[in-house]
């Protein structure tokens, strides 16, 4: 897997960066690898509120963002956790926007967005 994810914790959420080269034809599996990482790392160090900052080059497939995001539930990804998604590189935020309505549409909350500081003020205010 070529992706990396790295962590800050703060005092009311937890800051995630993932980083590297997504595969061409094995992002769904990195993904929800990825993302199990992050649902793990919620859980261990006791954190609902998330603050997710893709540095992730190469394109997602929606059919890939999709499949990934209706895994949750089977990676143990809990309905109270909040994530704010940061992309921000413009192309990659329209690439991911769609993970922000999928979400929504399986009873998650998640908001996309293109830089921490309106991430922050959102997610600290949910």
């Amino acid at each position: 897997m070529s992706l990396k994810v790295k962590h800050r914790v703060f005092q009311d959420y937890l800051w995630i960066e993932f980083t590297g080269n997504r595969t061409p034809g094995n992002e769904i599996e990195e993904g929800i690898a990825t993302w199990k990482k992050v649902a793990d790392l919620a859980k261990e160090l006791n954190r609902n509120r998330l603050m997710v900052v893709s540095k992730v080059v190469g394109r997602l497939p929606a059919l890939s963002a999709f499949s990934i995001t209706e895994s949750l539930d089977i990676i143990g990804w809990q309905h109270d956790f909040i994530v704010a998604g940061v992309a921000p590189d413009k192309i990659n935020f329209t690439n991911l926007s769609i993970f922000e309505t999928i979400m929504q549409n399986l009873g998650y909350e998640g908001k996309m967005f293109e830089n921490e500081g309106h991430a922050k003020k959102w997610l600290l205010s949910r």
